[in-house]
């Protein structure tokens, strides 16, 4: 099957490119050095987009996570995980404000939030983390 995009559905992942360069090639390796793609956005208090920005990069992650891993750190509410907390606030934002629009969700998902950020990595560097937390990163 070729296509131009990728296709991460709950029960399924179709990539664009072979899975071997998709999955080991291309994958975000824990510990190493990695180029990616970055995007920041900024949102307004009731989800909207105020700013957003798209970067080449190049990373290090920490650690990877699953979904369900993330999920049961996120009950779990662990202090060292708030950065996990601030995103998933940030994609339930999003979503009410999408609803509002209009949007309707074709899959559902055990875990609604995770259909938003599914196949993708977010990094918040500490300063932006600082930033949210005394309201500054909401801008308006």
């Amino acid at each position: 099957m070729r296509q131009a995009t990728s296709v991460f559905l709950p029960t399924a992942t179709y990539p664009m490119f072979p899975e071997k360069l998709a999955m080991k090639g291309m994958s975000l390796k824990q510990g190493k050095l990695c180029k990616a793609v970055t995007v920041l956005v900024v949102l307004h208090y009731d989800g909207s987009i105020a700013e957003y920005t798209v970067d080449n990069s190049i990373i290090k992650p920490t650690y990877m996570l699953t979904y369900e891993s993330a999920t049961e750190l996120l009950y779990l509410n662990l202090e060292e995980e708030a950065e996990l907390k601030i995103l998933s606030q940030a994609v339930t934002l999003r979503l009410q404000w999408r609803r509002k629009q209009g949007c309707r969700l074709v899959m559902k998902c055990k875990f609604r939030w995770k259909k938003l950020i599914q196949g993708m990595m977010f990094f918040l560097s500490r300063r932006l983390l600082k930033g949210y937390k005394d309201k500054s990163f909401h801008r308006s």
